[in-house]
């Protein structure tokens, strides 16, 4: 979240794999109105590698279903962890070359031409002060063995045409090969895309704008509002494999929007979301849908950081 630097929470002693299980746990996910309360997770589980002290981006696997990826937030080194779903154990972890971490805040999967691929998002600005930003693809490595170094495939580079925004909340639509890009701090969260295939590899991407989303928010005067603003903040977002299902992530909600076959996302953006209540987790920031869009898996900043997942309802029309 931070693009300078600031203290950091530790714990002391190990981080133990933890199973917390959550009362009243609702049944088999259903097709529910936007009002209703979501399934809480069964466990949460604790990430175990000591390192991940800032859990800010969260992307599926395109080789195992058992396998998510994560990073930390910003300076704080450029690498990528591998960890196991049903555990939160660390698998492998990985340097990304020619890179720096100045303030990576999200991560998405994606089918780059039929070989699963990482996009990973130096993309925070708390300050609205960098010209431009910087977004490093890389393809996945199937086998982990003890980790090592990858080589992003392309640097992709861009800027926004009104001005620098703050974004935690990046997503890749592998079909069109379009990513596309949610701002944090304004007031309606704005939506912007940019090509996966820039003309040159140097070139400097002017990212489109789409326009606001809907998106539930606090009415402006009301008690609390100055408040309630800071916890509405988008800090995560994904696409499930086939681009049907969107979900947008603040401090204490997953907002859901699915859309119809051949609809422009900002269609769908603009259509109010099925919205369901996160647990208490504190400072949300890394989230990722199922391949199938079936489920959300989270974690958040700090030492130790949960993992739980999330199922989700079916889409509601």
């Amino acid at each position: 979240m931070t693009l300078l630097g600031r203290a950091r929470s530790r714990t002391a002693g190990g981080a133990t794999l933890v199973v917390w299980l959550m009362g009243a746990a609702c049944a088999t996910a259903q097709p529910v109105p936007p009002s209703q309360p979501a399934t809480w997770p069964e466990g949460v589980l604790t990430l175990q590698d000591a390192r991940i002290q800032e859990s800010s981006g969260l992307a599926r696997s395109g080789h195992d279903a058992d396998r998510l990826w994560t990073h930390n937030d910003s300076f704080s080194g450029a690498r990528l962890f591998a960890i196991a779903r049903h555990t939160g154990a660390n698998l492998a972890t990985f340097s990304l070359r020619n890179t720096y971490n100045l303030d990576w805040e999200d991560m998405a999967a994606f089918d780059d031409r039929g070989q699963p691929a990482l996009l990973v998002a130096d993309v925070g600005d708390n300050f609205a002060i960098r010209g431009s930003v910087s977004l490093y693809v890389v393809h996945e490595p199937q086998r982990l063995g003890d980790g090592g170094a990858l080589v992003p495939l392309r640097t992709l580079s861009l800027r926004y045409p009104d001005g620098p925004r703050d974004v935690e909340a990046v997503a890749v639509d592998q079909a069109t090969r379009q990513v596309y890009l949610l701002s944090k701090r304004d007031p309606v969260p704005r939506l912007y895309r940019v090509s996966l295939d820039p003309p040159t590899p140097l070139t400097v991407q002017v990212a489109e704008a789409l326009g606001p989303i809907s998106i539930p928010r606090a009415a402006p005067g009301a008690p609390g509002a100055r408040q309630a603003r800071r916890l509405e903040w988008v800090t995560a977002m994904d696409f499930d494999a086939a681009g049907r299902r969107a979900a947008v992530v603040t401090a204490k909600r997953v907002h859901v929007y699915d859309r119809s076959p051949g609809e422009p996302w900002i269609a769908a953006f603009q259509r109010m979301p099925m919205s369901l209540p996160l647990p208490h987790f504190g400072q949300i920031e890394a989230a990722a849908l199922s391949a199938d869009g079936r489920a959300l898996d989270l974690s958040s900043e700090g030492f130790p950081a949960p993992l739980a997942r999330i199922p989700l309802p079916e889409a509601h029309r």
